[in-house]
């Protein structure tokens, strides 16, 4: 049913549960799993700004935090017998995670419910929400 499942963390408890439903349901589909972790400066949640704009300190900085959430993510999915992928990229995530879901013919995106209020989440919006509303394909929201 699946043949490609993309998953989304962002090092949360709600990301680390979100791994751990779609290694499961990976595992039962015999499908590729890829675990994406998408970097945004805060500075930039609104989009004010590109990479290049933010200097190299603070894109290492940022590099970096990824470099370590992908970690955590092999780490946790190592335990799974999975044919894995793992990406790290640059922009507003759930934007990201949408183009790379369709660039990538992604049959179900899975992504954590983050669990902010109902201020945050209007603010700066949901990346489950966003990712919801706009995916091609079907979207799993883990509590």
């Amino acid at each position: 049913m699946y043949k490609k499942i993309l998953v989304a963390t962002d090092g949360s408890s709600y990301a680390r549960k979100a791994i751990d439903a779609g290694a499961d349901i990976a595992k039962r589909f015999k499908s590729e799993l890829t675990l994406i972790a998408v970097i945004q400066h805060p500075m930039n949640a609104f989009g004010l700004f590109g990479i290049e704009e933010l200097g190299s300190e603070a894109y290492s900085i940022l590099k970096k935090k990824g470099d370590e959430i992908i970690r955590e993510g092999k780490e946790q999915l190592k335990s799974y017998d999975l044919s894995t992928h793992y990406v790290l990229e640059y922009g507003n995530p759930g934007d990201t995670i949408t183009h790379y879901a369709k660039k990538n013919g992604v049959d179900l995106i899975i992504v954590g419910s983050h669990g902010y209020g109902e201020v945050m989440a209007h603010m700066l919006g949901s990346v489950s929400d966003r990712v919801n509303h706009h995916a091609h394909c079907s979207v799993l929201i883990v509590r």
